[in-house]
């Protein structure tokens, strides 16, 4: 971190309970703040300009910027704490991660070589490649924009980060021109290929402590970008190799984050061939934002030697070598944090059900039934492909219209009027149902700017969507009509999670500000009652546990267990994945592999899963087994037992 300066004239000296100490940098959209909490612990606050305030685009702009870095995994970015208003200016408070950018550690300190520089590409590699499995393009990836941390790097600021598929327009080029893409200087849509190309001149700065394509002028620095080969001189094997490839100029010619992620971990090119010689190029830019299949990987030539890898890549490297497999005899982490062995399975628990299935990387995934049998929704990060899934043979059962299914999250099946339906919420502000396999259209309801939280309410009169927006309203639809039947603001501050309860009446909200509120808009309770929880933990996801009046809170750190009607903590678990799921009396949790516990001890069950990054997961009922889908990075959709217990392992 740079010299903190004053605040200026004008700037508050508080916001959302944080007290501002100075700032820390300041940018086109917003300044951003060192801000301490009433415990003393550390956030970096940034708040929009005042002169911005009555352009609703910017608004929109920068309150989408905290529900697009919390979708990313935490390894990856700083982890958003909470979004509000204050004095009518939206804010993002999130996680300070101390230490400097990769800018100024270059100018500081000099290039980075050896081990150093080794794993700062696997981590930057690996983050790119976890903002795109989240579906986002973060379109200024640059040395600033890479915090060098204790634990590795992070990627900050996706002030101007946009779903895959939204492109841009020759009107409307975005980045810094240094770092831009060819695509990204000639107007043409920036997709993954574009952050890969940052990602190279980015590396190549850090490597040789020269810009890359620097120039006398702007525009002489996008011809060069344009029309120039870059000069790697002084860039090592295999990294100059793989640092060549993501500078081509066509994008469908640079090889995705995944494929440089693999390539680094192994020692290995990708491709193998420079820009400006003849390499083979992708069928579409969708296929750039995919992992490369395993023959691919095979086939390119291997260049092996000692690669230093910090902590982000060896995790990654871990998971990617052990694969999809059951882990019998193995530890995990009990909640008082020692260790707790599992013994060798027994045959139905954690057994491997059919083959995988679906390609690309999944973000979304529902188990439901559609026609009497089970099937499996899955939502591809990145290529907009909505697909459902015979999910014993591995069979496409149907396929949603593309162009509908961009930006999708939180995926639920649901009786809309006497029919399965797909429900889902997505980047453009839109809550959308679908019936599998049906002629009829695509419906829709627009509920925000961005992607709604949504929760769906089973009741017998139907099904009922709720949806939570960035500025934090809430608002109840009905799914077969089409109409709102309910709304609130929640106290002018961020959503953070919406969960139902499973009763047909209720549905738990999460605001950024640490609270949870239960809503009942159909049992004539108009205003939502603060539930006894506030304080413990900043909420991301609320989860209810079947047949049983739990609820598993995610917060800072940690997952409590709590009863939902009297606010009773039953256990915690010091751990907080990503994605949480519950079965029974089994909660998963998934994001560095699947792990399982028991939610009325909380001890760790078992780990069901040993594989890289989980991009999503559901549990559900197929053929009478209770199970567990899981979408891992570049390998697609695998299904496990939850039925029975692991082998030496009672209740």
């Amino acid at each position: 971190m740079g010299v903190l300066r004053r605040l200026h004239p004008g700037e508050p000296p508080e916001v959302g309970g944080y007290r501002l100490v100075g700032g820390i940098g300041d940018g086109g959209q917003g300044s951003v703040f060192l801000g301490e909490g009433p415990d003393g612990r550390r956030v970096a606050v940034k708040i929009l300009h005042a002169r911005l305030l009555g352009d609703q685009h910017a608004r929109r702009r920068f309150l989408q910027e905290g529900a697009t870095a919390a979708r990313v995994a935490a390894f990856s970015t700083a982890k958003v704490i909470e979004t509000g208003l204050a004095q009518g200016r939206p804010y993002i408070v999130s996680e300070y991660v101390e230490g400097p950018s990769l800018q100024e550690l270059v100018a500081k300190e000099g290039p980075r070589a050896g081990g150093a520089l080794d794993r700062l590409a696997v981590g930057t590699a690996a983050a790119l490649a976890a903002i795109h499995r989240a579906g986002i393009v973060h379109r200024d990836f640059k040395p600033s924009n890479v915090i060098i941390g204790l634990d590795g790097p992070r990627v900050i600021d996706f002030g101007i980060a946009k779903a895959v598929d939204a492109g841009t327009t020759a009107s409307s080029v975005v980045g810094t021109p240094g770092y831009m893409s060819p695509e990204q200087i000639a107007g043409r849509p920036a997709g993954p290929a574009s952050d890969m190309f940052a990602w190279a001149t980015t590396m190549a700065y850090a490597a040789t402590g020269r810009a890359l394509f620097a120039g006398e002028s702007i525009p002489a620095v996008m011809h060069r970008i344009l029309t120039a080969q870059p000069d790697l001189r002084g860039v090592g094997e295999p990294l100059r190799s793989l640092l060549a490839a993501c500078l081509a100029k066509e994008p469908d010619s640079r090889p995705s984050a995944d494929e440089v992620l693999h390539a680094l971990l192994d020692g290995t090119t990708t491709r193998g061939t420079a820009p400006g010689n003849a390499r083979p190029s992708r069928a579409s830019s969708r296929d750039s934002s995919r992992a490369s299949s395993p023959r691919a990987r095979r086939a390119a030539p291997v260049r092996r030697r000692p690669l230093a890898v910090g902590a982000v890549g060896a995790v990654l490297m871990t998971g990617l070598a052990a694969g999809l497999v059951w882990q019998g005899g193995t530890t995990a982490p009990s909640a008082g944090g020692g260790a707790v062995a599992a013994a060798s399975p027994a045959p139905a628990f954690g057994r491997r059900i059919g083959a995988a299935f679906g390609r690309g990387t999944v973000n979304a995934l529902a188990v439901g039934r559609l026609n009497g049998a089970a099937v499996v929704a899955a939502a591809e990060a990145g290529t907009g492909e909505l697909s459902v899934w015979d999910p014993v043979k591995g069979g496409l059962v149907a396929r949603a219209p593309r162009q509908r299914a961009r930006g999708l999250g939180s995926l639920t099946f649901a009786d809309v009027g006497g029919r399965q339906a797909l429900v889902w919420a997505a980047d453009d502000g839109a809550v959308r149902w679908w019936y599998p396999g049906s002629s009829v259209p695509v419906k829709a309801i627009s509920v925000c700017e961005g992607r709604p939280h949504l929760a769906v309410v089973q009741r017998p009169e139907g099904a009922a969507a709720v949806a939570g927006c960035a500025e934090g309203r809430i608002q109840a639809w009905d799914l077969a009509t089409g109409g709102r039947t309910g709304t609130f603001l929640l106290d002018g501050r961020g959503t953070g999670s919406l969960s139902s309860a499973g009763d047909g009446e209720s549905v738990f909200v999460g605001g950024s500000d640490g609270r949870v509120k239960r809503w009942r808009p159909w049992a004539g309770t108009p205003r939502p009652e603060t539930m006894p929880w506030e304080g413990a933990v900043a909420v991301h996801a609320a989860v209810p546990a079947a047949g049983r009046r739990v609820l598993a809170v995610q917060g800072r750190g940690q997952v409590e267990v709590v009863d939902s009607d009297g606010g009773q903590e039953t256990c915690r678990v010091d751990s907080a994945p990503p994605f949480l799921a519950a079965s029974g009396n089994l909660l998963v949790g998934a994001g560095d592999g699947v792990r399982v516990w028991d939610l009325a001890t909380c001890r760790p069950y078992a780990t069901v899963i040993a594989a890289g990054e989980v991009g999503a997961v559901a549990t559900g009922v197929v053929g009478g087994e209770p199970v567990v889908v899981a979408g891992v990075a570049g390998r697609g959709v695998a299904m496990w037992s939850l039925d029975g217990v692991p082998a030496g392992r009672g209740r």
